[in-house]
């Protein structure tokens, strides 16, 4: 099973693609990074489709509280760059969604899934992970790491995220088909989503009746 992760950025978009070891369930999943590209949306899409047949590609976006507190941030153009993203890929016949990073629209924040569920292999397998991801862009001096938060490294381990966590999802439902378990609430999903709403509600509610000082998001300093 292959999964590819997409972070889409102004200038270059970067991409990992994630192979699923034989034998792994969700709750022992094991992968290895198969591949990393990075281009703009039209050079990332043929790149991909060249390297071969995926069951599913997902491309991040930024949706809910995340995207519409941030009006004058470039997130808003990440999100047009990834919907252009997803355009080139579909035009291909590629299997691609959006994924959502965080905020109150969705249950799904992948970050909390980067680590290997269920065994003791978590730190070592995301250490792996890393090092293999700068093993592969050393081989390539024009996108060495640098900036203050890595730079390309950082791009490819985000989109690595985006990719264990469709794994993830994909061994979550194996009676569903790829495009349908992704996209699949759960129970306990549901659940998070709808407190976290309620938590919302009510804190909107208190800074209005003048029970919260306005600004702090519901916290006092």
């Amino acid at each position: 099973m292959i999964v590819v992760g997409i972070d889409p950025g102004l200038t270059v978009s970067h991409a990992s693609r994630v192979r699923l070891q034989g034998g792994s369930c969700v709750y022992g999943r094991q992968a290895d990074l198969a591949g990393t590209f990075q281009g703009d949306p039209a050079s990332l899409a043929a790149q991909l489709h060249a390297a071969g047949p995926a069951d599913l590609i997902l491309v991040e976006v930024a949706r809910g509280a995340v995207a519409s507190a941030r009006d004058g941030d470039p997130v808003l153009h990440n999100n047009i760059v990834a919907g252009e993203i997803l355009g080139h890929l579909r035009a291909l016949g590629l299997p691609a969604v959006p994924v959502a990073s965080g905020g109150n629209a969705t249950a799904w924040a992948w970050r909390p899934s980067l680590g290997v569920k269920g065994n003791t292999h978590g730190v070592a397998a995301k250490d792996a992970l890393t090092v293999s991801i700068v093993a592969l862009r050393l081989t390539n001096p024009e996108a060495m790491p640098t900036g203050p938060r890595g730079g390309h490294c950082q791009h490819y381990w985000d989109a690595a995220g985006i990719a264990l966590a469709g794994l993830d999802r994909l061994l979550a439902s194996p009676d569903l088909p790829p495009l349908e378990a992704v996209n699949r609430v759960s129970g306990l999903e549901a659940h998070k989503l709808e407190r976290r709403r309620a938590t919302k509600r009510a804190s909107k509610q208190a800074r209005a009746a003048g029970l919260i000082p306005g600004g702090t998001n519901g916290r006092h300093r």
